[in-house]
């Protein structure tokens, strides 16, 4: 083995510990549980994503672009360099975005995954006992995002329209008190009354659509409740995936929360709540759920699935049983249905004893 291929071999040797060095440090101080399931290079990206948008809501533009140098270089198998990267770009976006969806250039994410990730790397040669292989290293990725059509700057007016749209939604991210069951409770009481609309192919609907203009699809609730509960200091996630629509078990895109209470997860979806507060409301898998003229439990409505975000990152596993919540209804809406009832029949008999006597009957 001659000095040129011990030198390589030693170079290589420094950027594998370097990838399991990066790759096992990743969830120490994570302060989401999707972020927990990206590797150390994943989590590096989110912290530059995170910095990238507090810098540009200080003077918002239409499209920002992200920048990302490794701190120590990547070292992977031949061709496998740009595959990896955006898949480390979709699995960070869609972390991000599940985990705050408040940054406006995330608000178009679901529709609108990233797909052009440019890359740096180089190739190296690695000889050891007289088997030759090439590796990419990887250095740096860069890619671009944009804020959704409907929130596009205007030039020709003195308004910054995108920092309107994101001061607006700042404006109604009011904190709660109390336990996570009171926030959470008081949170879904202010969403579950928003309209409902279907968004239109290629459209989704944003936290602003929920909050500001009390119109929303299922993606603006769900984003509008992970948004409230972090104001509120609560951990709470958006959950994307599949929501049965028909009482022949079809399902379409639906987005909910899942919330954590201790040390469990527990389920949330605002819009199956508008007719009743706590339908699905800190829910468990075997959670008895209002649908239609039945009732079907919460792990046969709701299916995750975040591959509509161009990623496989898996939500929390909630609880077994939901949160007994007491019965808040007042006397005669609980017993009313039985009194009128009751009611009827003592005027049948009264009617029926009084033609007995008068001899109708």
């Amino acid at each position: 083995m001659n000095s040129r291929t011990i030198s390589i071999l030693a170079v290589s040797a420094v950027l594998l510990v370097a990838v399991v060095a990066a790759a096992s440090s990743s969830d120490a101080d994570s302060t989401s549980f999707y972020e927990g399931q990206l590797d150390g290079n994943g989590s590096k990206l989110m912290e530059r994503l995170e910095a990238v948008f507090a810098e540009a809501e200080k003077n918002p533009s239409d499209s920002i672009s992200v920048s990302y140098a490794f701190e120590k270089p990547i070292l992977l198998d031949e061709g496998t360099a740009e595959s990896y990267a955006k898949g480390l770009v979709k699995d960070v976006l869609a972390a991000y975005y599940l985990s705050d969806p408040s940054p406006i250039w995330l608000w178009n994410l679901p529709v609108s995954p990233v797909s052009d990730v440019d890359t740096t790397s180089a190739k190296t040669t690695v000889t050891l006992d007289g088997r030759t292989a090439t590796y990419d290293i990887l250095m740096s990725v860069s890619f671009s995002l944009s804020v959704p059509d409907g929130f596009r700057n205007d030039p020709s007016t003195e308004t910054n329209e995108i920092l309107t749209a994101i001061e607006a939604v700042k404006a109604e991210l009011s904190a709660y008190e109390g336990s996570v069951e009171d926030k959470a409770s008081s949170i879904n009481d202010r969403l579950r009354g928003i309209a409902s609309k279907t968004d239109e192919e290629g459209t989704v609907s944003t936290i602003y659509d929920a909050l500001v203009e009390g119109e929303s699809s299922s993606a603006g609730v769900a984003a509008a409740f992970t948004a409230l509960c972090r104001a509120s200091g609560m951990d709470a996630v958006t959950v994307a995936g599949s929501v049965m629509t028909g009482s022949d078990g079809s399902m379409e895109t639906g987005y909910w929360n899942v919330v954590l209470d201790g040390e469990s997860w527990y389920a949330v979806d605002c819009t199956w709540n508008s007719s009743s507060s706590k339908n699905c409301l800190m829910a468990g898998i075997t959670t008895e759920m209002s649908f239609g003229q039945s009732t079907e439990r919460f792990g046969s409505t709701h299916s995750a699935d975040a591959s509509q975000l161009g990623s496989s990152l898996e939500p929390p596993q909630i609880s077994n049983s939901g949160v007994e919540w007491p019965d808040e209804r007042g006397f005669f809406e609980k017993y009313g249905m039985y009194m009128f009832a009751a009611l009827v029949a003592a005027i049948v008999v009264i009617t029926l004893l009084h033609a007995v006597r008068v001899g109708d009957v």
